[in-house]
């Protein structure tokens, strides 16, 4: 009789054992609606993902009467969002937010032409935390992680030419798309500087000084999602600069930092800015080109 009821209970909890399809948290908590490969995501989420991106040209100024012209944001854009692609779609199981690991990746640049300090990758992020959408302009770096906590991630790349830029390759080339990955993971946390949003001004070619004029600006720049400080590179190296941060009314300056590029050094941004503006103070030298650096506290 002991036999059989050890047998019966052997039975039992292999049957039960071999039902289990859930999976245990790092609580300790047992979940019954999922495999233990998807943790803490929903079943239907894109965790990693690759793709080959067209070039889109550099997008036109937004020009409103009464202010000056200003550089819109990549997802203000929509034939250049249309030219990307979706690397990462995710969504958390319980649908609170969780801190995920995005890691950039597979980022190859074409071979048989350069196509040169012209063009960026940026990665457009819609974030859902606490489920309100925020968006996030990123710089697509090659083997650059980040964490960030999110209960909803979408990660889209977009490959485009920089403002100012105008790409023309070479006699019998063609500009090849530029090969990208992203992946995503929840058991690490990346370490190390967080990323960064650069907005560069540049030139095309034929002529690779587009230059602003000494005294002048070329336009006004919305500050990036989530900045926290920047930092200025320019040419020549000795460029004089005036960079001046306002408020959502464009007259209300709030600071202005005087600079001499390539001024390594942060710049606090305060919390109240929304606008940045590069002007050229040097009274005989033009600026050939310049970069505004921004650090993202995601």
């Amino acid at each position: 009789m002991r036999c059989v009821l050890l047998l019966c209970c052997a039975l039992f909890f292999g049957a039960c054992e071999g039902n289990m399809s859930g999976y245990t948290d790092h609580f300790g908590d047992y979940h019954p609606d999922g495999g233990e490969n998807l943790g803490i995501f929903a079943s239907d989420s894109k965790l990693q993902g690759h793709a080959d991106l067209n070039l889109s040209p550099a997008p036109n100024m937004i020009f409103t009467p009464g202010v000056p012209a200003r550089f819109p944001l990549v997802r203000e854009v929509p034939a250049e969002m249309a030219q990307g692609a979706t690397l990462l779609d995710l969504s958390t199981r319980d649908n609170r937010p969780h801190i995920v690991t995005v890691a950039m990746g597979n980022l190859i640049e074409p071979t048989e032409y350069q196509v040169g300090p012209f063009t960026e990758v940026v990665a457009v992020l819609n974030i859902g935390i606490g489920g309100v959408p925020y968006y996030a302009e990123v710089d697509y770096v090659e083997g650059m992680q980040f964490s960030l906590a999110v209960n909803r991630l979408q990660f889209h790349a977009i490959f485009r030419t920089v403002f100012g830029g105008t790409i023309a390759p070479p006699p019998g080339l063609t500009i090849p798309p530029y090969s990208v990955g992203a992946s995503v993971s929840s058991d690490v946390v990346a370490h190390g500087r967080q990323p960064q949003r650069t907005l560069t001004h540049a030139g095309n070619f034929a002529n690779p000084a587009l230059p602003v004029a000494p005294g002048g600006n070329d336009g006004v720049w919305i500050i990036p999602a989530f900045a926290k400080s920047f930092r200025v590179v320019a040419l020549p190296g000795n460029s004089q600069l005036s960079v001046s941060l306002a408020t959502v009314a464009l007259g209300n300056t709030i600071a202005i930092y005087t600079v001499i590029a390539p001024a390594v050094q942060d710049y606090p941004i305060p919390a109240t800015a929304h606008y940045i503006i590069v002007e050229n103070t040097s009274a005989v030298s033009v600026v050939q080109a310049y970069s505004v650096i921004f650090e993202l506290a995601l």
